[in-house]
């Protein structure tokens, strides 16, 4: 189940979901049942046969009754999925299972989703299958989509954001089209010039010589020592910013490989104290050769390496144990490193681009490839992709290069590469939200910054994390990945002071989406923190990133945030009880739905690195989303309620039991 259809089920959706219980029922009877009239019928009847609402009161209802639609919706899609994990599979597992008043289980719960799903009443930023047909449809409606998004950019400053990277046809420019990812895939391996040919032979060493007892150290020193690594000057000859970036890349994964073969303390073996030393060099190399029988049998060497009379020979003594205790890397490859970073004007780290952003490739289309569910062709669908890694082509994502070789390895670049690509949507939503001026700008921005952030929900839960019980998800470990990958990863910065490097690895699982997170919690105006999560994102998007994505952001954080600008607007100026309600609903929406993705990040945490992981760090972010929250119509009725003679508290206005019907 997809984000709006109630798939996560946390326990920020289970908080939220009290809000509507009272309602719930009664909004049940006119969105889920078949055989009632429809309610929105009779609500659009009522619209057209009263000149006197107002526009805006009217948008408010509306805005409203989907509010609590969604949540029935919520509901449904849970109760489908309880039926399915508690009586469907220990039945058997057919779908043919009859309810007690003898109706196929399944058939009765799915009409009622499609009946929920027909109540909701379609607005201008309502998903394309609930727009009403073309015949009634506003003009708006009936341009392309391309033209009507197109249409709505130029009429706000959010046009700017990013506008002179994305003119210049930079390779990080954030954009629309792409969200976060390089505006073109990532260059292969093979694409870097001849000379880089041996560097990139020891990529393919990499994983089977990181296995302790591990050799790759002196498999490194072994290549610098007979010149395989270019010279800095070859960084200028460099054809394109594309071959600058991978091949960065390509020494940052050597140096990654470098620090992850790192050996282990020695111990003493018993029985053999009288020659030590003979011992280990014979343990280290028989484990070498085990390593190399098992790597190239899985990996066989590609036709260049066997003809290159350059190439290592697996006959070839293994490397000495003595290189393999060496701590630093060799200059060559460090001032080769340190010329590419100064090229591509980024820190020599290795971060969220090497490892994710710039480490992946799509698959040629699988066999019964089929959109994901709520995606369709045309807008969203694969008309409009191009080769951009998207929800509906997820599966086909897999890393560039490898360091542990394990599937949940492939699972995780592929959960953060796929939101990458769907943050396009959250990058459209953002230039609204910083163009929009007046009332119905300011919510339909908000709306459609709600809809970005489902979007980022629902690929966590179709990488399993968060899912409803009974939802397929992939059959991966997580647990086993980081310990494994954690000796890849770069210490932790000493300025953040972080408690330990386990508080290091959460935080960087955590905000490994990259700038969505800040860019996020700034339009909504959620307090920074003080906290764990809270130091790390802002050092990673300051000295972390691409520039391009850091210039976005930066540019995104000159622009007042929404939840000032919808205060200033009630303080400045007389809006309306339903303007008001409007813009609350709008916002307190983003907020829970940002609380949900943001509790799928923390759930992947747990999952990678146990139950206990940034738990107290957690308890003030999730503070801090929670008090962003607007309280608009309680305070204005607080400062109306003097000046008309009314109580001022909202607990004054419950009615006791004598009173109701009044």
């Amino acid at each position: 189940p997809g984000g709006g259809r109630g798939g996560g089920g946390g326990e920020e959706a289970m908080a939220s979901g009290g809000g509507a219980a009272g309602v719930g029922a009664t909004a049940g009877a006119g969105a889920g049942a078949a055989e009632d009239e429809s309610w929105p019928e009779c609500a659009m009847a009522t619209f057209e046969g009263d000149e006197a609402f107002h526009e805006a009161a009217v948008e408010s209802l509306v805005d409203h009754y989907n509010a609590v639609v969604r949540r029935v919706l919520d509901f449904r899609w849970r109760h489908l999925s309880y039926i399915e994990e508690y009586v469907i599979k220990p039945s058997g597992g057919m779908a043919t299972a009859r309810g007690t008043g003898g109706t196929p289980a399944f058939a009765y719960l799915n009409q009622h989703i499609n009946d929920t799903e027909a109540a909701l009443i379609p607005t201008l930023t309502s998903s394309p299958l609930l727009r009403p047909p073309a015949a009634h449809a506003p003009p708006d409606w009936k341009l392309p989509a391309a033209a009507f998004a197109e249409a709505a950019l130029t009429l706000h400053a959010g046009q700017r954001l990013g506008a002179e990277h994305a003119a210049a046809g930079e390779l990080w420019a954030v954009t629309d089209e792409r969200g976060l990812l390089p505006a073109r895939p990532p260059l292969d391996l093979d694409g870097l010039p001849a000379a880089w040919r041996a560097a990139v032979r020891l990529l393919r060493r990499l994983p089977g010589a990181c296995v302790p007892p591990p050799t790759f150290r002196s498999v490194v020193a072994a290549a610098a020592a007979r010149g395989d690594f270019p010279p800095p000057a070859a960084v200028a000859a460099l054809p394109s910013e594309d071959s600058a970036e991978r091949a960065r890349c390509v020494t940052a994964y050597v140096l990654a490989g470098w620090r992850a073969a790192k050996p282990p303390p020695q111990r003493e073996p018993p029985g053999l104290a009288a020659s030590p030393e003979a011992h280990r060099r014979s343990y280290a190399e028989g484990g070498a050769a085990a390593r190399r029988g098992w790597w190239c049998h899985r990996h066989p060497r590609h036709d260049d390496q066997l003809d290159d009379p350059a190439a290592p020979d697996d006959a070839s003594p293994p490397p000495t144990a003595d290189r393999d205790t060496e701590e630093t890397p060799p200059a060559p490859l460090l001032l080769l490193h340190a010329a590419l970073c100064g090229r591509v004007d980024r820190p020599s780290r290795f971060g969220v681009a090497e490892l994710l952003l710039y480490n992946w490739r799509l698959l040629p289309p699988l066999g019964g490839d089929e959109p994901a569910e709520g995606e369709g062709e045309g807008e969203g669908g694969a008309e409009g992709e191009g080769d951009r890694p998207s929800l509906r082509r997820m599966r086909r994502v897999v890393p560039c290069q490898r360091f542990v070789c394990f599937e949940e390895e492939d699972w995780f670049v592929r959960l953060h590469v796929t939101l990458a690509g769907e943050a396009g949507r959250l990058v459209e939503a953002a230039r609204h939200c910083v163009g929009a001026c007046d009332t119905n700008e300011q919510v339909r921005a908000l709306q459609s910054l709600e809809g970005a952030l489902e979007t980022l929900v629902r690929v966590h839960y179709v990488a399993g994390i968060g899912q409803a019980p009974g939802a397929d998800a992939p059959k991966v470990t997580p647990a086993l990945l980081m310990g494994r990958m954690h000796r890849f990863l770069p210490p932790s910065p000493p300025e953040l002071g972080l408690a330990s490097e386990a508080e290091a690895r959460a935080v960087r699982v955590y905000c490994a989406s990259g700038i969505d997170q800040p860019m996020v919690l700034h339009l909504l105006g959620v307090h920074r923190g003080g906290h764990a999560i809270g130091r790390f994102r802002e050092w990673q998007a300051s000295a972390d990133l691409p520039t391009p994505h850091r210039a976005f952001l930066a540019d995104v954080r000159c622009c007042t945030p929404m939840r000032e600008r919808v205060e200033a607007a009630v303080g400045g100026e007389r809006l309306a009880v339903q303007e008001l309600a409007r813009l609350e609903l709008a916002h307190n929406s983003c907020i829970d739905m940002a609380l949900r993705l943001f509790t799928r990040r923390y759930e992947l945490v747990r999952a990678l690195l146990g139950v206990d992981a940034l738990a107290t760090s957690w308890q003030h972010e999730r503070g801090l989303i929670q008090e962003a929250r607007l309280r608009l119509l309680v305070e204005r009725r607080e400062m109306e309620g003097p000046r008309r003679g009314l109580p001022t508290r909202a607990h004054a206005y419950k009615r006791e039991p004598t009173e109701r019907g009044r």
